[in-house]
């Protein structure tokens, strides 16, 4: 996520082409020849790839359309923490913590609008405290083959986002771990 982020000018095919080209190298002897493995190896690797990719450049929206609110709420961020701690809260299910007017929220950034209830059940297998935020961003949003949306997209979704993290932050959900 670091490398995206830091490097807006990476394209999202081209990370997922050369992501999935250095698997594929790296293991050319695992296959010994058979070319349907191959394929078949490589395309669920592709897939896999492509779908962590799709994650984070939701991440990046969600951190732009927070930026993008006015007043009130802002990210926390762990710039002080250790790598295992960093590791420790993406394994927990924990993208960033809010400030939603002085109350830290854990949020879980999810890249579909699927019912709140639906993306909470999901994020409880990670911890009690965690609450899945759809990141207002849909794929067609994104600049294309990048991973920002335009300014404009971000300031458009900012009152859906605010409204969202005001609710998670009036929920229990962030009461539990407290």
């Amino acid at each position: 996520k670091e490398l995206v982020d830091q490097q807006p000018r990476l394209g999202f095919r081209e990370v997922l082409g050369f992501v999935t080209q250095v698997y594929a190298s790296s293991h050319a002897d695992d296959w010994h020849g058979d070319s349907q493995q191959r394929r078949e190896q490589i395309g669920w690797f592709n897939g896999e790839v492509r779908a962590a990719l799709s994650g984070m450049r939701h991440e990046l929206a969600a951190e732009q359309i927070i930026g993008a609110i006015p007043d009130g709420i802002e990210i926390e961020y762990d710039d002080d923490s250790s790598d295992e701690e960093r590791i420790n809260r993406e394994l927990n299910g924990i993208d960033m913590t809010v400030l939603v007017h002085g109350v830290p929220v854990d949020i879980d950034v999810k890249a579909s609008s699927r019912s709140e209830a639906e993306h909470n059940a999901q994020a409880a297998s990670y911890r009690d405290s965690t609450t899945a935020i759809w990141s207002h961003a849909h794929d067609e949003d994104f600049i294309p083959n990048g991973f920002r949306l335009p300014p404009k997209v971000a300031a458009a979704r900012a009152e859906a986002m605010k409204q969202d993290l005001t609710a998670a932050r009036n929920s229990d959900s962030w009461r539990k771990s407290a």
